[in-house]
């Protein structure tokens, strides 16, 4: 290892940068948080890496971060229309539903599963998802039992104020 911390001139090196190989010491390594970037369906390299100088934080992982938050607030407002619903879906014209086709395997919880599905679609900037089917299985590991659950979907671009006209309608009616 070199004998100076790159970032603050330390002797004391102890670690390098995962990203750069730059040599650091403890107090300067910078750790993304746990659990970041869960619900990316695939995690970039540039960002799979457990320790950063503060130049190569500062350049990848803290810009991914924010888009990766931004992209989760999306998800949590996308409109999900389960494949058994009768009910019309105010689609945009011009735009409307998409012939993708979004799966997702092994989630711990149903709304794990949906949140994965609607942030699939959130990145790429559609609003709703559709024909959206989630089912569970139970797995036995020796003498526990847990259930692994699995989804499929179709992402789509909603009318929002069509779809708030359809919800004020059926409240009128109730």
């Amino acid at each position: 290892m070199n004998s100076a911390c790159e970032s603050c001139r330390s002797p004391e090196v102890t670690e390098n940068c995962e990203a750069c190989q730059k040599a650091l010491c403890s107090d300067c390594v910078l750790n993304p948080e746990p659990g970041a970037f869960q619900l990316m369906p695939k995690i970039p390299s540039k960002l799979s890496h457990q320790k950063y100088c503060r130049f190569c934080f500062d350049e990848t992982v803290q810009p991914a971060y924010e888009k990766y938050l931004e992209n989760l607030e999306k998800a949590k407002n996308v409109n999900v229309f389960y494949k058994t619903q009768r009910k019309g879906i105010p689609l945009a014209k011009g735009t409307g539903r998409s012939k993708l086709k979004f799966t997702v395997e092994a989630c711990p919880d149903r709304d794990e599963t949906i949140l994965r599905l609607a942030y699939q679609a959130a990145e790429m900037d559609y609003n709703g998802i559709l024909d959206t089917e989630v089912s569970s299985e139970k797995v036995r590991h020796f003498g526990y039992q847990t259930s692994v659950w699995k989804g499929s979907a179709s992402p789509a671009h909603i009318n929002d104020y069509l779809l708030r006209l359809q919800d004020q309608q059926e409240q009128e009616f109730r």
